[in-house]
């Protein structure tokens, strides 16, 4: 009886397989360097970019197609994988074939024949499976055309498999991996009938199994022992296991078949430039560029009219500088070519910043008492850091014990050196004016390599609010009724349209910064003819209605100082 059940488990266990990816001798169907000429397992630490087309094969409708908004997750997949192993990919773009019969049924041969390029990786999405023509009994949902092939096509479905990684699984075929669980002869013949299985011990591992010497052996055999390393890209989607790695001799196997095969490939998309983002007035900056391999392949550089190439611009580092008497806070351009590839770099010319900016959200007139504020500059990304002062302009404060003078607070996001002095690495600060009247010189200053240059410099006069400037006497004060016959005083404050610049803002501005900018605060004060106060409040809104200040018959006066600064007079009447 157990070996009823042995002989069933493998069937079912062979046929899982024959329904993912060939285990044929069709891996040697293709014109590659002969294993002899190249050791698929000699040391290459090499690394290197291979393009990769994408074709989409949908009905003749335009349904049924793999969801072209997913390239880039398969890119993504493929690169989280390979990367470690020394490989990155880079995408060439993608076309659509509508053909609901090469969708739904068709061979190797019609699939990769549909616009193949020959310098790419041509990954074909289907609906359905694809059968081998040189092997009608092989077929499976996802394909690489065989070892060393540089086409694979993957059921849409089997896409983000993410079980099998049936996407990497038949990338790595194409890059030379076998199952680690194949037999495979010296002469690197694979299926049914083989019986070189790899020794557990390793003692085989260059001739038979996958040929990779980390991969333990993954085929059982009754002599020979059995192993398993479920977890291994090249299991496949078959029993047990998420996928989820190379080894490194896979990595080694996989690299020394692109030098070998497929160099013609190679993208230069995955060329590094580096060199800094910025460079000053007449310094001479290096810029280099790597490329994966380390070939020789053809190189140039070219420079903005605001640049120039010292030294030669067909090696793989250039020196650049500014030209004589060009223009600071500018971008320049450094354009490499490289085998017909363009990279292109934008570098910041000169200082940070110049003093045609200035601080936003600083008023030339600030009332006392009026809280935090918010200051903001415009930055750019050359820019390390900035140094905020407030300092004494033309007078001494004197501020009583009770009262500060203009300081930069302690918040959460800011630590000042001192109560004048802030840094920060964001181009924002927070001040609070303090409750001393008199006059400040707020300055920022942006700082790089290039040395630091000041924003335009911010007198602020902080003032009693009921002398501002801007807006003493800039409103009215409406009393009704007049004379006052049930003891109600209704009272409307008209005030004027905002002027710049001053601390006052109207309803729809939004304060940001400036917490206390919005409120509205409007102090009644009401006098008898002896001139003795007899009634005061602050209200809260610019209309309000005062029922609680008990009047007795007679004559008024009554006055009202806002926020924003500024006093208006009424005489009312009480009947």
């Amino acid at each position: 009886m157990k070996k009823i059940i042995l002989l069933i488990s493998t069937l079912v266990y062979l046929n899982v397989i024959a329904q993912s990816c060939p285990t044929t001798n069709e891996y040697q169907s293709n014109s590659l360097a002969s294993p002899l000429a190249c050791d698929y397992n000699e040391l290459n630490t090499n690394q290197y970019c291979i393009d990769i087309k994408f074709h989409i094969i949908r009905n003749t409708d335009g349904t049924n197609g793999f969801d072209s908004n997913q390239l880039l997750n398969v890119l993504n997949e493929l690169n989280f994988y390979f990367n470690p192993r020394g490989i990155y990919f880079k995408s060439k773009g993608f076309d659509y074939t509508n053909n609901t019969a090469l969708n739904n049924f068709a061979t190797y041969n019609a699939t990769f024949a549909i616009n193949n390029d020959p310098n790419a990786v041509n990954f074909y999405f289907a609906k359905t499976p694809v059968f081998n023509p040189n092997n009608p009994s092989t077929f499976g949902s996802s394909y690489a055309g065989g070892f060393g092939n540089r086409n694979l096509v993957v059921n849409i479905n089997e896409v983000f498999n993410n079980q099998g990684k049936t996407t990497s699984h038949e990338m790595g075929h194409c890059l030379g991996l076998y199952h680690v669980f194949e037999k495979t002869n010296a002469n690197g013949t694979t299926g049914q009938g083989i019986t070189c299985f790899e020794n557990v011990d390793g003692t085989n591992c260059l001739t038979c199994g996958d040929k990779v010497c980390d991969t333990p052996s993954n085929a059982c055999n009754g002599s020979n022992g059995c192993s398993i390393d479920s977890s291994n890209i090249m299991y496949g989607n078959y029993i047990g296991g998420n996928k989820d790695h190379f080894t490194a001799g896979q990595g080694t196997r996989m690299r020394n078949m692109i030098k070998c095969n497929f160099l013609n490939l190679q993208s230069y998309q995955c060329a590094k430039l580096t060199g800094l983002a910025y460079t000053c007035l007449d310094e001479v900056k290096i810029y280099t560029v790597e490329v994966f391999p380390n070939t020789s392949p053809t190189i140039s550089w070219s420079v903005s009219p605001n640049l120039q190439i010292i030294g030669s611009n067909i090696t793989s580092s250039v020196s650049i500088k500014t030209v004589a008497n060009t223009e600071n806070n500018v971008y320049g351009i450094l354009t490499l070519t490289i085998n017909g590839t363009v990279i292109t770099k934008q570098i910041w010319i000169g200082a940070p910043i110049t003093n045609s900016y200035s601080i936003s959200g600083a008023y030339d007139w600030v009332s006392t008492n009026n809280g935090a504020m918010g200051l903001m500059v415009s930055s750019n990304s050359t820019i390390t850091s900035f140094l905020w002062t407030i300092e004494i302009d033309d007078f001494t404060p004197t501020c009583p014990n009770s009262n500060s003078p203009a300081r930069f607070p302690i918040t959460s996001l800011q630590t000042p050196i001192d109560n004048y002095h802030l840094e920060t690495t964001t181009p924002y600060a927070t001040v609070n004016w303090g409750n001393c009247i008199g006059n400040y010189v707020l300055t920022c200053y942006a700082k790089n390599e290039c040395g630091e240059n000041a924003y335009l410099v911010k007198y602020v006069n902080v003032g009693d609010p009921k002398n501002n400037p801007c807006f003493k006497n800039a409103f009215n004060l409406n009393v009704a009724p007049n004379p006052i016959i049930d003891g109600r005083i209704q009272i409307l404050v008209n005030k004027s349209i905002r002027q710049s610049p001053c601390n006052y803002k109207v309803d729809y501005e939004n304060s940001g910064f400036h917490f206390d900018l919005g409120v509205v605060e409007n102090n009644i004060f009401i006098y008898n003819y002896n001139g003795i106060l007899v009634y005061n409040r602050k209200y809260d809104s610019d209309e309000f209605v005062i029922d609680d200040a008990n009047l007795e018959r007679g004559n008024y006066i009554i006055n009202i100082f806002t926020r924003e600064g500024g006093m208006d007079q009424s005489i009312i009447v009480v009947d």
